[in-house]
């Protein structure tokens, strides 16, 4: 890797208030195997871009300042696992407001892979990660599959996306350091 290139990637920021309720919950998965997301790293991430130089930077902020997106609600309902037998990453789950995020997705995924910025080959599924898994071992998939069903329908909220942000991502041992890049005001 260049010193050039940095890490980055495009997000929408959750509210402070939806935050501490985020926060709240994920103290419920308090072992040695489950590791928390921390309060500023809770975002829905559009893409992960990597570790990207400065002119590909340059392009995906073109490719923001071009999009024609009116701001939208998104609600956030119930938590959830992408495989329950062997979790990973557990993740509020987006109710309203995630065709939305789908459409953003689809919109930017030419002008992304047009940089030759690699693809996530997984469809698209809006999210907020609040924890991962260091081990799917017996224990931690008790705990999260007994969070998951005991707030399944557990309401964190609604916020207005009014903006999407590219952001640079800065790894440290206390966790990544987010600064926001560019930001894409959404029309009204």
């Amino acid at each position: 890797m260049q010193e050039s290139k940095i890490r980055a990637f495009i997000a929408i920021d959750i509210p402070a208030d939806i935050k501490s309720k985020i926060i709240e919950l994920s103290k419920g998965l308090n072992s040695s195997g489950i590791k928390p997301v921390g309060p500023e790293q809770l975002h829905i991430t559009l893409f992960f871009l990597g570790y990207v130089d400065a002119e590909q930077i340059a392009s995906v902020k073109l490719a923001l300042s071009k999009m024609q997106v009116r701001s939208f609600s998104v609600d956030l309902n119930g938590i959830g696992t992408f495989d329950p037998r062997n979790p990973r990453i557990v993740f509020i789950n987006i109710a309203k407001g995630s065709e939305e995020l789908k459409k953003i997705y689809a919109d930017l995924s030419g002008d992304i892979s047009a940089l030759r910025i690699r693809m996530d080959e997984r469809a698209f599924a809006p999210h907020i990660t609040i924890a991962r898994l260091k081990r799917s071992a017996g224990e931690e998939v008790r705990a999260v599959n007994a969070l998951i069903e005991s707030h399944s329908h557990h309401d964190f909220g609604s916020f207005a996306c009014t903006c999407i942000k590219l952001k640079q991502s800065v790894l440290a041992s206390e966790g990544p350091a987010y600064t926001d890049l560019f930001v894409k005001e959404l029309t009204a």
